[in-house]
């Protein structure tokens, strides 16, 4: 029972404690509140005071400020009447230093007007002598240049004499050039120049222009049978004859020694005009080691003078061998000669040399070492080589200078020259060229080789 009794006491005594503490609290609360109503009282007072104070200083200072204001308002004032009198001046300044700016850019502006005058006028001046110096340089080359027109056409007459001249003597030139050319490459001596023709034939009744200089009259000797052969031949050189090889056949039979004659015109009288005749030994006599009677291939002979033709004798000169290539073409009109019949039966001979025109024609079969000729249609008198002609020359005139171009291998059929004869056949000299060098180089002395167209010589059938 004392126990709670006890606890009862220590409540109730807790619960006094407590009130006393909120009663406390209460009246603290209530202090400080009228404490703090106090002092905001006194702060209003004092804030009121302040403000009052500083309504009066704030008055003082706008009385201040106002009559500050109201002297700066007047030293403005004056300030404003001096710099707007100031401004003036200046106004007034700058106004007459404007005009004086103007008076002195229309001085300016006047002084450049009449300096871009001046200077025009200098320009125009300039213009007027540039133009001046223009149009005597204009002048002076119009002068210049008929000047040198006339000094062109002057030099180009001068040039074109010059080159007539020159081509005419380049003409010339040429001409000797070439005949020297065709006289090295046959080879001939010097002083005995191809081509050339005489002016007439010394002596006798046939003392007129001898046209063939370089023909020679052959005559083939067989012993065997006793038979001779005529044919025609070309002197090439002065120790050279050329003609056909079967001159030097005749049924087999080799020719055992022959003779030439040349510088003669009519064969019965040999006296006329001093002829040279000459004899020529078997073994003067070269034949092509290829020769074939039956198919007439490399049908050509040279036959070695003994002794040297004169070059002084008037009425001897060879006739030109063509360079490598050279020969006439289809239509090209040539010149055959010599001493066969003019007629078969009964057989005509003739005692003169003729000549006569013929022209290139096709050969048939064609062959590249024959020459084929017809007579041309402009000629109507019959006419064509025959039996007695063979080896005897083709030559074809090139810029007047005579070149031996054929030897005649077999004349027409009916040596009148028919349309329907079959056409003459020579052999083609460019062909055979080499060989004729060759041979002519060895002068026909007797090497191994010579040994052996020795026995080549005989005639192949």
């Amino acid at each position: 029972m004392n126990r709670f009794q006890n606890l009862g006491l220590f409540l109730l005594l807790v619960c006094f404690v407590v009130f006393i503490g909120a009663m406390m609290v209460k009246e603290n609360v209530k202090l400080k509140r009228i404490v703090k109503a106090k002092e905001g009282r006194h702060h209003q007072q004092q804030g009121m005071a302040d403000t009052s104070a500083n309504q009066y200083q704030e008055q003082s200072m706008a009385d201040t400020s106002a009559n500050q204001h109201q002297q700066q308002s007047m030293a403005d004032t004056s300030a404003n009447k001096h710099q707007q009198q100031s401004m003036a001046d200046t106004s007034a300044n700058k106004h007459q230093q404007q005009s004086m700016a103007d008076t002195s850019a229309n001085k300016h502006q006047q002084q450049s007007m009449a300096d871009t005058s001046a200077n025009k006028h200098q320009q125009q001046s300039m213009a007027d002598t540039s133009a001046n110096k223009h149009e005597q340089q204009i002048m002076a080359d119009t002068s210049a240049n008929k000047h040198l027109e006339q000094s062109v056409t002057d030099i180009a007459s001068k040039i074109t004499t010059m080159l007539i001249t020159l081509k005419q003597k380049a003409q010339r030139n040429i001409t000797r050039i070439r005949r020297s050319l065709d006289v090295l490459a046959n080879p001939f001596d010097k002083g005995f120049s191809c081509g050339s023709t005489p002016e007439a034939v010394v002596g006798g009744v046939e003392a007129k222009p001898f046209s063939q200089p370089w023909m020679a009259y052959i005559v083939a000797v067989f012993d065997e049978s006793g038979d001779k052969q005529q044919c025609s031949g070309t002197v090439i050189s002065r120790e050279w004859i050329l003609t056909a090889c079967h001159c030097f056949d005749l049924y087999g039979e080799s020719a055992t020694k022959a003779y030439v004659v040349v510088s003669v015109h009519d064969v019965e009288r040999m006296n006329v005009g001093d002829p040279i005749v000459v004899d020529i030994p078997k073994e003067n006599i070269i034949l092509h080691y290829k020769f074939d009677a039956f198919y007439s291939k490399n049908d050509v002979a040279l036959l070695k003078l003994p002794r040297l033709l004169s070059p002084n004798n008037p009425r001897i000169r060879p006739a030109c061998l063509p360079r490598d290539g050279e020969a006439p073409k289809l239509q090209d009109l040539v010149i055959a000669s010599g001493w066969g019949l003019t007629k078969v039966s009964p057989p005509v001979r003739t005692r003169t040399l003729r000549t006569i025109n013929a022209q290139i024609t096709p050969c048939m079969p064609v062959r590249s070492d024959n020459i084929c000729t017809r007579r041309p249609a402009s000629v109507t008198k019959a006419q064509d080589t025959c039996q007695g002609d063979s080896g005897g020359p083709l030559i074809w005139k090139k810029n007047g200078v005579p070149f031996v171009v054929g030897v005649l291998s077999s004349g027409s059929e009916k040596c009148a020259g028919a349309p329907t004869d079959i056409p003459a056949t020579y052999m083609k000299v460019v062909k055979y060229l080499g060989w004729m060098k060759s041979t002519i180089a060895r002068r026909g002395s007797h090497s191994e080789l010579d040994d052996k167209m020795g026995e080549d010589n005989k005639c192949k059938h």
